[in-house]
């Protein structure tokens, strides 16, 4: 085997783990539509994340925020969680925000407004698909 077709194979399975890794965040968004249940979450602490991107010379940097909230559930029981995922937008110490729960896990959290799981979901799956079929078309050519 060439090693023209062994990239090929590369491209191949790296689209096969960007279309799983879609896939996952898809399910695990889906989750909220199916089992969230909409409240408002008091912010309790914010942790502030800078990002850096190295492209050749120049160095990008975006602001992500961490934040730890606390709301009440359907049966009254308060939780206080921190977020999994950083968001752009900033909130204020104490400001109420509209979050969905995840009621077959409480501590899981997402804000609402925030689809950046939806987006990323879909730019991985679609990519991942670009790479499988760029990958067969040039193996067999």
């Amino acid at each position: 085997m060439n090693n023209y077709k062994i990239i090929c194979l590369i491209f191949f399975f790296l689209g096969i783990c960007l279309c799983l890794i879609g896939i996952y965040i898809y399910t695990k968004h889906m989750t909220f539509s199916k089992y969230g249940v909409q409240t408002k979450g008091s912010v309790k602490e914010i942790e502030k994340r800078l990002s850096h991107n190295l492209s050749g010379a120049d160095e990008i940097k975006y602001t992500y925020y961490l934040y730890t909230l606390e709301y009440l559930t359907e049966d009254g029981k308060k939780i206080c969680a921190k977020s999994n995922d950083g968001i752009k937008k900033s909130y204020a110490l104490n400001e109420n925000i509209d979050i969905l729960y995840n009621s077959k896990n409480v501590t899981e959290f997402i804000i609402i407004g925030e689809n950046v799981n939806k987006r990323l979901s879909i730019l991985f799956t679609g990519i991942g698909i670009l790479s499988i079929l760029i990958s067969i078309m040039f193996y067999f050519k």
